[in-house]
């Protein structure tokens, strides 16, 4: 359900839908007060943040050659 959520925010290519799915995500987990406000929107998520937030959910992100 994850990968889903995250791979069709992913496909959009809007940094909003990613930051919300992962906002998802975090709600559903009962995540931390520091991810919590990272994704809340109030401000800008950078990517020390968003690694660390992905690392604590478990995801792992690989890339691949586009077609």
């Amino acid at each position: 359900m994850q990968e889903e959520l995250l791979n069709m925010a992913w496909a959009d290519g809007d940094a909003g839908a990613f930051a919300h799915a992962l906002s998802v995500i975090a709600r559903a987990q009962g995540a931390d007060d520091i991810a919590k406000e990272a994704l809340s929107g109030k401000g800008d998520l950078d990517l020390t943040d968003l690694f660390r937030i992905m690392s604590a959910f478990g995801i792992k992100v690989t890339f691949h050659a586009a077609d």
